[in-house]
């Protein structure tokens, strides 16, 4: 997404969901229940301090097909959460998201991937589906409550 877009956007979600949501920035704590867009152009991960805080950390642009990564961002979430992540994965080009989903569920994580049914691309989430990734696969107006039902 376009730096330009994702603190628009973040704030529109913020309206629209029931969940606090906020563009993430370098050093916020991670709290329950908010839920953390990348910043356009920017890789975004957590990392957990010596003192047991989870803060989300947006490093600068390491060479990577997509920025931002799903890859990068699950696979410090799951660094961090082990078998408590989850991991939802929605329409988009190409494969980004993929491994991580394959990780997160071998983890004993959860996974939902976005169905055909909804998804406006397919690629990413029918990337996870083939690798054996995603444990439910919704339509996205199921997702939400899919994930609710599961944790």
């Amino acid at each position: 997404m376009p730096t330009n877009f994702t603190s628009t956007f973040a704030k529109r979600l913020d309206k629209n969901c029931p969940m606090r949501c906020v563009e993430a920035r370098s050093g916020m704590p991670v709290e329950p229940g908010t839920i953390y867009l990348g910043r356009g152009g920017y890789h975004l991960n957590v990392v957990q301090k010596t003192n047991g805080e989870v803060v989300v950390r947006t490093p600068a642009r390491p060479p990577h097909l997509f920025v931002p990564s799903v890859d990068i961002m699950m696979q410090s979430v799951l660094s961090v959460y082990g078998a408590d992540t989850v991991g939802i994965l929605m329409t988009g080009m190409g494969d980004d998201g993929a491994d991580s989903m394959v990780k997160i569920r071998n983890a004993g994580g959860l996974t939902i991937a976005e169905s055909k049914e909804s998804a406006i691309v397919w690629g990413m989430p029918g990337e996870a589906v083939a690798r054996g990734g995603a444990q439910f696969v919704q339509p996205s107006w199921n997702i939400a409550s899919a994930m609710l039902n599961k944790i």
